[in-house]
């Protein structure tokens, strides 16, 4: 679903993904084993880290907070319970959170 409202968002995730993951490997291609080689790996590791978290984390925020308001209003109009709601929107947006992490590795 937020691969069809968002097609752009969703394209950009991938490419970002991919070519962050692409720079890094020439980045990081051959490091060596001496000191200057474990900060690079430990430099590397930390940049992964931090991209992985927020390429994850922005969409989500993105869409949680203009949902927002719809979701409380059918929530009142009992139309669904959140307990119900949380549970699918994670279903339905897990190959979005997933795969471009995979595409980066």
């Amino acid at each position: 679903r937020a691969i069809r409202r968002e097609p752009l968002l969703a394209k950009l995730r991938f490419v970002s993904a991919t070519v962050i993951g692409l720079v890094m490997g020439v980045l990081y291609f051959d490091t060596s084993d001496d000191l200057t080689g474990v900060n690079d790996t430990i430099s590397l590791l930390l940049f992964s880290m931090l991209f992985l978290a927020i390429i994850n984390a922005l969409p989500v925020v993105l869409s949680v907070l203009p949902e927002l308001a719809v979701v409380r209003k059918e929530v009142r109009n009992n139309w669904y319970n959140p307990a119900t709601f949380v549970p699918a929107k994670l279903v339905i947006e897990t190959p979005l959170l997933v795969l471009p992490p995979l595409l980066y590795l």
